[in-house]
């Protein structure tokens, strides 16, 4: 079932402060038909392959939208790590990291049992083993899909799902470079590459 409401909610939060113009140059969906969407005016659910690009390719963003959308179960195992990452920072604000930033949103409501024995647990723990379980908790999300870490900017990190031919050329290009260049310097190489070409524009 299409809950329109949350979809909604959603894409208002993958959005945040661009402009709704801005928002569909990244995702390549139509400015009006995002309008529609989070204006609650459209009675049909988009396909997974849209909302692949409205998520901009966040997988944290992406399953909750699907769930929304009604195409998968709305709360999977990764739901309720989720739910637990946000249960935590908000307990112990403190810990929150950039490495958290796409895993601590989430829709499901933790039981009074799992709260108590998360509550249990930060007070018997130490800051370090917090973050360790953090880690452990993330870790579990990202095995469930091909995910990569990617950095934004100075101040967010995000975790986006691998892109196989952007993963190929980065291979073909590597097998001309030196051995001794490591995947970040490659990747250095390729976004001077993409510099490049956008100079002749």
């Amino acid at each position: 079932m299409f809950n329109k409401k949350l979809f909604s909610s959603l894409l208002t939060e993958i959005k945040s402060k661009q402009s709704l113009n801005e928002y569909a140059r990244q995702s390549g969906v139509s400015a009006a038909y995002i309008s529609k969407l989070i204006r609650e005016l459209n009675d049909s659910p988009p396909s997974p392959e849209i909302i692949k690009k409205l998520s901009l390719n966040y997988i944290g963003m992406y399953k909750q939208l699907m769930a929304a959308a009604g195409h998968i179960a709305p709360f999977d195992e990764d739901y309720v790590i989720q739910a637990k990452i946000k249960y935590i920072l908000e307990k112990k604000p403190e810990l929150d990291s950039k490495n958290f930033g796409y895993f601590k949103h989430g829709y499901y409501k933790l039981s009074p049992e799992e709260i108590t024995e998360l509550d249990q647990y930060i007070e018997s723990s130490s800051t370090e083993q917090i973050e360790s379980y953090l880690d452990e908790l993330r870790k579990l999300i990202m095995k469930n899909q091909d995910i990569s870490e990617v950095k934004e900017n100075e101040d967010t990190v995000g975790y986006k799902i691998s892109d196989p031919k952007e993963d190929k050329k980065i291979r073909t290009i590597a097998a001309h470079i030196d051995d001794d260049v490591t995947e970040e310097e490659l990747k250095d190489i390729m976004n001077y590459i993409e510099f490049l070409k956008n100079k002749r524009k």
